[in-house]
């Protein structure tokens, strides 16, 4: 087998033979953006232009081999993909299959298989997970994931993004105070978290809370169960450094509701929280917040 740097996702959106979710059903604006970088990347290519390349991937990008190499940041991008160039003289680019997985604010998912031709008709195929970011009027690609076909990336690749969040968390509100505490799973494949609220020092509620990859949707995805009965899903996007969680709650006594929680990462022992467009039964509810968490020891 020939050695086989990853191509974009992105590309496959000018190449054709598309498959999935039609393109239609996603944010016309984004899918364009993604367009015009696939666009760029396939002119780069062709040319052997392994700077240009790269430049379509974010300042700290990274980007994981099959063989489990570990790319981080546009320089290292660019010497790999220099030495690809250098190694295989006539590459072209074959038949892609893709599927778009989401779009939501300034990020997208995809995953899907390309098909590369080298001079001596030699066809390689993997298969591949990856996220854009908006970065300005551009989409550039945030991270990226190439597997071989039998294999897929673990769902730690997706969530090491909210590295911020593990650890303990008190945030003292005007009546409640609120204890946290957020734990990867052993092989970090899903965040283990819990909480109790306290109010004149008698324990008023807890529960429990799981973070985790959902590959169907192609997001993170929490659920979260209280004392009290009741429960919440969520759906989790970054936007501009913070992060959303469109959460469709389920009330102990049977009522349908709504909220989005906003996580604001200020520094490594900082969070502002505040939960905005509250509903429950159709009845609009007061926005909470926003409160500060503070990072405390586990003995605190």
């Amino acid at each position: 087998m020939k050695p086989f740097l990853l191509l974009p996702l992105s590309l496959v959106l000018i190449l054709g033979n598309a498959q999935g979710q039609p393109l239609e059903e996603f944010d016309p604006e984004a899918i364009a953006g993604i367009r015009l970088s696939s666009e760029r990347y396939v002119e780069a290519f062709n040319q052997y232009d392994a700077k240009s390349i790269a430049n379509l991937w974010v300042e700290d990008a990274t980007y994981i081999t099959s063989t489990g190499i570990e790319l981080q940041g546009r320089a290292q991008i660019e010497e790999a993909f220099a030495k690809f160039f250098e190694n295989n003289p006539g590459v072209s680019i074959g038949t892609v299959d893709s599927e778009i997985l989401s779009v939501s604010g300034e990020w997208a998912a995809g995953s899907g298989i390309v098909a590369v031709t080298f001079e001596d008709g030699t066809v390689d195929e993997s298969e591949y997970l990856v996220y854009w970011r908006k970065v300005g009027d551009e989409w550039l690609i945030q991270a990226e994931g190439e597997t071989d076909p039998e294999d897929s990336p673990s769902p730690s690749f997706f969530l090491r993004d909210l590295e911020w969040l593990i650890g303990n968390w008190r945030d003292e509100g005007d009546e409640v105070t609120v204890e946290s505490s957020y734990e990867w799973s052993i092989e970090k494949n899903d965040i283990r978290g819990s909480f109790k609220a306290i109010r004149d020092g008698d324990l008023e509620m807890d529960g429990v809370i799981r973070i985790g990859w959902d590959p169907i949707e192609g997001n993170i995805r929490s659920w979260t169960f209280d004392s009290d009965g009741g429960d919440a899903e969520g759906a989790w996007y970054e936007q501009d450094g913070k992060w959303y969680i469109k959460k469709l709650h389920v009330m102990p006594d049977g009522q349908v509701g709504s909220s989005v929680s906003v996580f604001n990462p200020i520094d490594a022992n900082h969070i502002e929280w505040k939960s905005i467009s509250r509903e429950v039964g159709g009845e609009i509810l007061p926005d909470v917040g926003p409160v500060k968490m503070v990072r405390i020891s586990e003995n605190q």
